[in-house]
């Protein structure tokens, strides 16, 4: 795993240092952004945040809901 990805799994509270090209970091349906995060992207952060269900199930890959995922390709 590059540091560019982001480990899945990671307990609350648990902190996963790795900066993701300001992609932000979701923890078991937790999304942490950073500053240096594009407007746009820190948009569609706060939507994901708001919906509440937002969980990582792989690298770059989050499910919003049932049948409706998020990819980020690198």
């Amino acid at each position: 795993m590059s540091n560019n990805e982001h480990e899945v799994g990671l307990s609350d509270g648990e902190k996963n240092d790795t900066k993701e090209s300001g992609m932000g970091i979701f923890h078991e349906g937790c999304l942490e952004e950073y500053s240096e995060a594009p407007v746009e992207l820190r948009l569609i952060m706060d939507i994901l945040r708001r919906a509440g269900s937002v969980t990582a199930v792989g690298n770059g890959i989050y499910k919003i809901k049932e049948g409706t995922y998020l990819i980020f390709e690198r």
